[in-house]
């Protein structure tokens, strides 16, 4: 081609005329797809499915091509599997593309066009958060820390800012303004930028520019920029286009001293299976040694699933072996809100004589947390008798729902705002990834409807209030340990409490976990430090009385009144009528739904109590008062979907 057109000028149909004859192929469709249409390729894979048969590995699924006329192309697949690499090219020129693949060993993961071969659009893990990306941001938000700053970013925004740039002081921006556009925060010592990205470790001195993903909204960026002097930023604000490449840059009177780019996936990765962990038996320690091991961490988290019953066993097992070894222990309690400290107070460090039921009333305990109190109770009386403090670490139910259903922290009532933690990290790696696997598995379940970015924000906020709650604490009590109880996701120490802790008090702490129910996470490493290996317990069935019941509230009387029957209740059977109003279970008065459960706690199934109602009674009359035995029974059992 070079010498044919040496000293020529070429065309575009030249240049396909002399590839289809170096390729004895007519090229014209190639040209013509790359050179007259303004999209470019865009992939997926779906249905995916993994299956063995006769010995052979098989990968199948489907190759999308989601723009409005697909492109002919050649699409390199690279999988990995348990004995190495398989390499694959299909051809694929439809909407949809069927692909299977035979491999050698148990496929793991597989890469769509790992090594780019053609231009097409990439898949967000492949994009690095960089410079440039906010530079060709259709609309952005420049949030100035204070008015008082603006001098000190001046030459930024007069060398740099076009009619895409908005901006704005941080005082002008409500939470819900940053969800959907690019964001450059001048300054970041602003409770706005610290609520995505706490305190970012940026130099004292010099000049630095931090580009992150936007947590909200990964399709954009967020970048944190920061500097000592209006000098420092003079000295690079006419040359910070030219490093567009980058994901972090520092500089030091004007010279450049650090740039880095952030690390990506290399093509379209889709994970399938993750190889188990495993260890040598004789690794294996024995409880005392492990405990002996954590009990030089002042703060321990023990995880758990909340309906398993030997996670609870173990936290109580860690707990009193602790407490044997030092006295001077508290326990940090996820079930229990700041709000109900009062009444744990009361109840584990004897301030007063209150008994349990009592307890239960005061500190809310099924309207905060809702889960069967007998997983918690060996724990509680434990504590009780020892006058262990139970500190309870947890916001209120409705600030984290409100946050999850409307998308952002505006619908708080300001004194709410002004109350939550600061500093929140909601770019912490890989917090934002396993928490999008949870939402779409709540979403998809039907348990709420809320975007994933109301629930990334109040599950930072439920994160980082343990975290400062625990701080605070232990401040107060600079001699004290706390064994922390907390689902295991939120005791993650790679994202959950334990790395927001440490931003606020530095110490030794230690992650503990029980693999028993849930079987061993892939990432076992990431998540605790030390595991165990329990069997499993069970509770008795909770017992019923299998009546449907409605609230009422008259004055302010609040009542139940019965509505219906379960499948497998014999409260009718025993006299219990619709529109009885529920008085008494056992002789003790119940009112709402927290006394029906407080008065059944002990019950067992099968037992025989005594029920007090109200029946009847006209207007201004008293209902009058009948006592029937019924029996309780299990829960009913929902009959599969056909």
């Amino acid at each position: 081609f070079y010498s044919d057109f040496r000293g020529r000028s070429a065309s575009w149909d030249d240049v396909q005329r002399s590839f289809s004859k170096s390729a004895n192929r007519d090229l014209s469709g190639f040209f013509s797809e790359r050179l007259g249409r303004s999209a470019i390729p865009d992939l997926s894979a779906k249905n995916i499915e993994v299956s063995q048969k006769e010995g052979k590995n098989f990968l199948r699924f489907q190759l999308e091509q989601k723009t409005s006329q697909p492109f002919s192309l050649r699409v390199p697949i690279h999988v990995t599997t348990s004995s190495g690499v398989s390499r694959f090219v299909v051809t694929a020129d439809m909407p949809l593309t069927e692909v299977s693949l035979t491999t050698n060993g148990l496929p793991l993961q597989f890469s769509i066009d790992p090594e780019y071969t053609f231009l097409r659009k990439l898949a967000i893990p492949e994009i690095p958060p960089v410079w440039s990306r906010f530079l060709g941001a259709e609309k952005k938000l420049i949030i100035l820390e204070a008015e008082n700053s603006r001098l000190l970013y001046a030459p930024l925004l007069d060398s740099l800012a076009d009619d895409s740039w908005t901006v704005r002081t941080a005082a002008e921006v409500k939470n819900s303004d940053l969800s959907d556009i690019a964001l450059l925060f001048l300054g970041v010592d602003h409770p706005l930028s610290r609520s995505l990205f706490a305190r970012p470790q940026h130099p004292a001195t010099g000049f630095t520019l931090d580009v992150r993903r936007h947590p909200l909204n990964p399709e954009q960026v967020a970048v944190l920029v920061s500097s000592a002097d209006p000098a420092d930023t003079a000295a690079v604000a006419g040359r910070l286009s030219h490093y567009g490449k980058y994901s972090f840059l520092h500089f030091e009177k004007g010279r450049n001293i650090r740039q880095q780019i952030n690390e990506t996936e290399s093509g379209m990765v889709h994970l399938l299976e993750q190889l188990p962990n495993g260890a040598a038996t004789s690794a294996l320690s024995p409880f005392a040694a492990i405990v002996a091991q954590i009990d030089s961490s002042r703060v321990i988290f023990v995880g758990e699933t909340h309906t398993s019953m030997a996670d609870h066993r173990l936290q109580l097992r860690v707990i009193e072996a602790l407490h044997q070894k030092n006295s001077d222990l508290a326990i940090g309690m996820e079930m229990f809100p700041t709000a109900s400290q009062t009444a744990l107070d009361e109840y584990t460090l004897g301030h007063t004589s209150m008994d349990e039921r009592s307890f239960l009333k005061a500190s809310r305990y099924f309207q905060v947390w809702r889960q069967d109190y007998r997983n918690y109770r060996e724990i509680i009386n434990f504590a009780r008798a020892k006058r262990l403090p139970i500190v309870g670490l947890n916001l209120e139910n409705e600030t984290v729902s409100t946050v999850f259903r409307t998308g952002s922290l505006d619908a708080l009532p300001e004194n709410m705002q002004k109350s939550l933690p600061i500093n929140r990290d909601l770019g912490m790696p890989g917090y934002a990834d396993w928490l999008k696997v949870m939402h779409d598995m709540h979403a998809s379940g039907g348990h709420g409807s809320g975007s994933f970015g109301g629930f990334l924000q109040a599950q930072a906020l439920w994160d980082e209030s343990m975290a400062e709650n625990i701080a605070v604490y232990l401040q107060q009590h600079p001699g004290r340990k706390m064994v922390v109880i907390a689902g295991s996701q939120h005791c993650r120490k790679d994202s959950g409490i334990p790395p927001r802790l440490l931003r606020r008090l530095p110490g030794k702490q230690t992650t503990v976990m029980n693999i028993s129910d849930e079987g061993t996470p892939g990432n076992l490493a990431e998540m605790a430090d030390f595991f165990f290996i329990t069997q499993q317990i069970s509770l008795p069935e909770a017992a019923m009385m299998g009546i449907i019941l409605e609230s009422l509230q008259e004055g302010n009387t609040a009542s139940l009144r019965i509505t219906g029957f379960s499948l497998t209740s014999k409260a009718d059977e025993a006299g219990l009528l619709q529109e009885d109003v529920l008085l008494e279970i056992d002789g003790f008065a119940v009112q709402d739904m927290d006394d029906v459960r407080i008065a059944l706690l002990d019950a067992q199934v099968g037992q025989k109590i005594a029920v007090t109602v109200g029946r009847g009674a006209a207007t201004g009359k008293e209902k009058e008062r009948l006592e029937y035995m019924i029996e309780l029974t299990a829960p009913a059992v929902e009959r599969p979907h056909p």
